[in-house]
């Protein structure tokens, strides 16, 4: 059994991983509840498509016993990212040219945009630095407005308890919503910052749970 496994395991059925028979339903509350715009909202079957590739390939995640809500839970799979990494390694020298360095292009500038690549790195020296082991948890999504928060007050004082837990709020540096939820984050799931980092016209601001639930210390690095 996986640290993840593991972990969820010890919820006493509060928590279940997400697997093949549950993707689907999952993926269904997670376009739901970050299609909010118009534009969204009519792209939500291609949405719920890729949601579910993710959630069943590419990511773990949590979902209650209702399955009314998901929590992200450890990030992305190794696995299928070495695959992908193979296949792409065998499909190269096969494919024409212009179309490799399509696809090359692609892959960075998808990589690139909106400073994806440089958050990741960002997010992975910090925990790195001071929350070596930490399990990142992703987004919270639910089919009703707050479920999922507590959703997470349920599972998270579970394993929190195991386990250092890390996670990010993104926004602008002077969003109000980013703001709330750091407060939130604080104040309902017991997280405390340690780093603020600018990238581009975004605040990457990543929070800390300590299994101990002491003293963090708050870090703001340029």
């Amino acid at each position: 059994m996986g640290r993840i496994e593991d972990l969820v395991a010890q919820t006493g059925g509060a928590a279940e991983l997400i697997g093949p028979r549950t993707a689907w339903e999952a993926a269904a509350v997670v376009t739901q509840r970050f299609s909010t715009d118009g534009a969204a909202t009519r792209s939500q079957p291609l949405l719920h498509v890729v949601n579910w590739l993710r959630l069943r390939f590419l990511t773990r995640a949590i979902t209650n016993r209702d399955r009314t809500a998901v929590i992200g839970v450890g990030g992305a799979r190794p696995g299928p990212l070495v695959v992908a990494a193979l296949l792409g390694a065998w499909l190269a020298p096969r494919l024409p040219k212009p179309a490799l360095v399509a696809a090359v292009g692609l892959a960075a500038a998808t990589a690139l945009g909106r400073g994806r690549l440089a958050r990741l790195v960002w997010i992975t020296w910090v925990l790195h630095r001071d929350a070596p082991g930490a399990v990142l948890i992703g987004e919270f999504a639910a089919r009703e407005p707050g479920a999922g928060i507590g959703f997470a007050t349920e599972v998270l004082d579970t394993i929190g308890s195991q386990v250092t837990l890390a996670l990010t709020v993104q926004g602008p540096p002077d969003d109000r919503k980013a703001r709330s939820l750091i407060r939130l984050y604080e104040r309902r799931l017991r997280f405390a910052v340690v780093a603020r980092h600018q990238i581009g016209d975004a605040c990457v601001v990543l929070m800390v749970r300590a299994p101990s639930e002491g003293p963090t210390r708050v870090r703001a690095t340029a």
